[in-house]
């Protein structure tokens, strides 16, 4: 019988090679804490793990900031602007508190709820500043002439802040408000000018309901004249 000829390889496994690769591999979680501790090691482990630490770095920068972008909640966000928003309120500073309300109401999939309060927030911020130009209005006239001091006065919510600033000097002023204005009554009545009797005489019930000088000046008959 005729035996095959058996045909060997030239090439061997190269152990070596293999056992070099095996511990290159290993070598992976240190590579990617310092890629560049490679740089001068050569050959083709070398510079196959030094590419491969530069991609796994890059990409763990892309995950922390993925991460972070997803961490993102509306609800998280809302509740770190409000405490901006509180921070602005409490210190007047209404401009950055109807600017940080306002991003709060643009959020996206924000809860009805977080968003209503917001949006109150944004109001205060805004009336307050409406307020403050009363309130610098008040403050120029409030030592000549009442009629626009105690306009400006009432022109305040009277929640804000500027109408409490406002109060003790208002305080001091109402009283000669209203008897210039029951003067004007009395004289409107004797003059039988019955419109401007209650004209006047509701301009002092504004700021007094129950003053009682007023409420007998209108009881009082009037007569117009010619």
């Amino acid at each position: 019988m005729v035996r095959a000829p058996v045909m060997r390889s030239d090439r061997s496994p190269d152990r070596g090679s293999g056992d070099q690769f095996a511990s290159a591999i290993s070598q992976i979680p240190s590579a990617l804490a310092s890629p560049a501790s490679w740089a001068s090691r050569g050959g083709t482990a070398g510079r196959g793990l030094l590419r491969l630490g530069r991609w796994g770095a890059g990409l763990g920068v892309a995950l922390l900031l993925g991460a972070g972008g997803c961490s993102k909640d509306p609800e998280v966000l809302a509740v770190a602007l409000t405490k901006e928003v509180d921070a602005a309120l409490a210190v007047q500073k209404w401009e950055l508190a109807e600017k940080k309300s306002q991003e709060i109401v643009n959020l996206p999939k924000l809860s009805d709820v977080s968003r209503d309060q917001a949006k109150l927030k944004l109001e205060q911020a805004r009336s307050e500043q409406q307020a403050k130009l009363q309130y610098q209005k008040f403050v120029g006239y409030a030592s000549s002439e009442y009629d626009s001091a105690v306009g400006a006065y009432r022109d305040m919510p009277e929640s804000s802040y500027y109408r409490l600033q406002a109060k003790d000097e208002y305080e001091k002023i109402r009283p000669s408000y209203i008897e210039d204005h029951l003067t004007r009554a009395q004289s409107a009545l004797g003059g039988g000018r019955c419109d401007d009797v209650k004209a006047q005489l509701q301009l002092v019930l504004d700021v007094d309901a129950q003053n009682n000088k007023a409420i007998e000046i209108g009881k009082k008959p009037c007569s117009k004249k010619p």
